[in-house]
């Protein structure tokens, strides 16, 4: 069985797709791209502020997508675009800089029930172990192109 996550109101602006047996005939899923997903992952920690709310798999999911993949200047570029892009309309614009990712209330949002992910995920890194990798990621990101 495959569980399916989708959505209409989310816009996508790079994407693969993923074949669902292996062949490259027509059996095949649109989904975002990695890049895109990580842009994706990143609007939804700095939204919690905005809508009141905590996500506390999202910094696992980014560390988890830091540690498996490398990013080359051009993939945090891609990430960096479509972050702003995904972002219009939603209230981040205060965020949307380098410093964005350090707000104490986001810092706060994204580890309440962080904890709970240990019942799901054989080995939880430490929140702040976990935080930090993609807090120094976003940084990373070539602000200086966008603002």
């Amino acid at each position: 069985m495959i569980n399916i996550d989708f959505s209409f109101n989310e816009k996508t602006y790079d994407f693969d797709f993923l074949s669902l047996d292996g062949d490259d005939d027509n059996d095949s899923v649109k989904t975002y791209s990695l890049t895109d997903l990580m842009a994706e992952k990143y609007r939804s920690v700095l939204q919690q502020k905005v809508r009141e709310r905590n996500r506390e798999q999202d910094i696992y999911d980014i560390n988890y997508l830091l540690g498996k993949y490398e990013f080359s200047r051009q993939d945090k570029y891609k990430i960096l675009e479509s972050l702003l892009k995904k972002s219009e309309g939603k209230q981040l614009d205060n965020l949307l800089n380098v410093k964005g990712i350090r707000d104490v209330e986001i810092i706060e949002r994204s580890s309440q029930r962080y904890q709970d992910l240990s019942s799901t995920v054989k080995s939880l890194p430490l929140f702040e172990d976990a935080y930090e990798k993609v807090a120094c990621f976003y940084e990373s990101l070539p602000w200086d192109i966008f603002k």
